[in-house]
């Protein structure tokens, strides 16, 4: 399985470079960032916040995966 296809910014971090892994992991916590915010502003309508606090969730888990990925790529345990 091509990871890269699926965490298309964790391809970009080079193995030393610690730009790049911080730049990644910053990206990543932007957009959990904004999806907390997102949460709070519509969270609180009835049928709405419910389901978008199933993708906001989907979208922590991806970045939570995205962060991972990105260390194992920076220390060279990944393929």
């Amino acid at each position: 399985m091509n990871i890269s296809a699926v965490f298309p910014l964790t391809g970009r971090v080079v193995k030393g470079e610690s730009a790049s892994l911080v730049r990644v992991i910053v990206f990543y916590l932007l957009v959990c960032a904004a999806a907390r915010v997102l949460d709070w502003l519509l969270g609180w309508v009835p049928v709405l916040g419910w389901l978008l606090r199933i993708v906001f969730y989907a979208a922590g888990v991806y970045c939570a995966a995205g962060i991972i990925l990105a260390l194992l790529f920076y220390f060279g345990k990944a393929d």
